[in-house]
């Protein structure tokens, strides 16, 4: 396994914050050989070099938040995040066929959070957008394509809105 990750958050001022990761992951077996029913008449198939599954490539997220403190009403936030992932390998394969491969996606979401509404301590509404982009890929799928004939990819959760009133005591 070879790759590196990078985080950084940057908060210029009290009421901006920006930050995200980058993470780049490159990995194979070096030797391995699959013998898919032991000592048996199917001959072991040698998947030295395959990629190790369910583990994308680059993965990222980036976000931002703003505030605005409203003196004794609370203060009002914005955030947004957006985050990507690449495609993944669900199974072992010397030649991977779109069954054994699942596609890459990306994602944003946005949230607006007013706490200490009207200058309530504890009490915070929000409002959000889930899946603003309407991504329709998730990150999985059932890989046994070659093994029982059996191929299912997971849909993503689809767009979201909502309305959020909390109080804390």
């Amino acid at each position: 396994v070879k790759g590196a990750e990078f985080e950084l958050v940057v908060s210029p001022t009290r009421t901006i914050e920006l930050g995200g990761f980058f993470s780049y992951n490159k990995n194979k077996y070096t030797k391995y050989f699959n013998d898919p029913d032991g000592p048996g008449p199917l001959p072991a198939v040698d998947l030295s070099g395959q990629a190790f599954v369910y583990s994308p490539k680059f993965k990222t997220n980036l976000f931002g938040t703003v505030r605005a403190p409203l003196d004794e009403l609370g203060e009002l936030s914005f955030s947004m995040n957006f985050s990507y992932q690449s495609k993944i390998h669900t199974s072992s394969t010397p030649s991977p066929q779109f069954y054994d491969m699942g596609a890459s996606w990306s994602n944003l979401d946005a949230r607006i959070e007013w706490d200490d509404m009207m200058g309530r301590e504890g009490l915070t509404a929000s409002a959000f957008v889930n899946n603003i982009t309407k991504n329709k890929i998730a990150d999985g799928q059932f890989g046994a394509y070659r093994s029982l004939g059996l191929w299912s990819r997971s849909v993503a959760v689809p767009r979201q809105f909502g309305l959020r009133l909390r109080y804390e005591y």
